[in-house]
């Protein structure tokens, strides 16, 4: 009997998320109600206060599930680069890339990511636990290749993923722009090319 309350929990939940996505692609973030999601899924907003405290952890948790699939296949991707320096910075770019297409896709200012940005962050910590994972293998590979010396794969992987964040927000926030679509990655990626070339290089010593 609790099993199938738990189910029909779930599939509320889904539902919510389901009907938000839509209503966040179609009118942006800013101009997306309650309202709009509680008439698509069907649902009374005591019911969606039910499941979130408000819009902002409906969306978080939407760009958390659409993160969780763009990521594997990411990974997925990058894993077809001819070598390990090659599979890390594809990663740590295309990532970034990810992230513009979909501050864009929901019609995000920059004023409001950085509103909304440490939340989010907060709830993303179980989702950058698996990409350090992801980067820990490749470089793992790498140690029992003998390409690399350096056992200490974690740490070196949480650094990379730490310096490809800090490079995405200086881009992002630091940006001449409120227009997400034309932010100008071009710098921070050149520079994750050169970081993920002198690490590597250095564990290569």
């Amino acid at each position: 009997m609790e099993e199938q309350k738990i189910s029909k929990s779930q599939q509320k939940l889904q539902t919510i998320l389901k009907a938000a996505k839509d209503c966040f692609a179609r009118y942006g973030y800013e101009k997306t109600t309650l309202d709009d999601i509680g008439k698509i899924a069907r649902l009374n907003k005591a019911s969606l206060y039910y499941y979130f405290k408000n819009k902002e952890d409906i969306f978080i948790q939407v760009v958390l599930s659409e993160a969780k699939e763009c990521i594997e296949k990411l990974q997925k991707s990058a894993l077809e680069a001819e070598n390990i320096e090659q599979k890390i910075a594809k990663y740590l770019i295309d990532r970034m890339r990810y992230y513009r297409d979909v501050l864009n896709l929901h019609q995000l200012s920059v004023i409001l990511v950085q509103e909304i940005q440490p939340k989010f962050d907060e709830v993303y910590q179980s989702v950058k636990n698996e990409e350090i994972t992801y980067l820990e293998s490749i470089l793992k590979d790498g140690v029992q290749a003998k390409v690399f010396q350096n056992h200490h794969t974690r740490q070196i992987a949480e650094v990379l993923i730490t310096i490809a964040d800090a490079l995405k927000h200086e881009a992002t926030f630091r940006s001449n722009t409120l227009d997400i679509a034309s932010i100008d990655y071009s710098e921070a990626e050149s520079k994750i090319e050169m970081i993920t070339k002198l690490i590597l290089k250095g564990l290569m010593a």
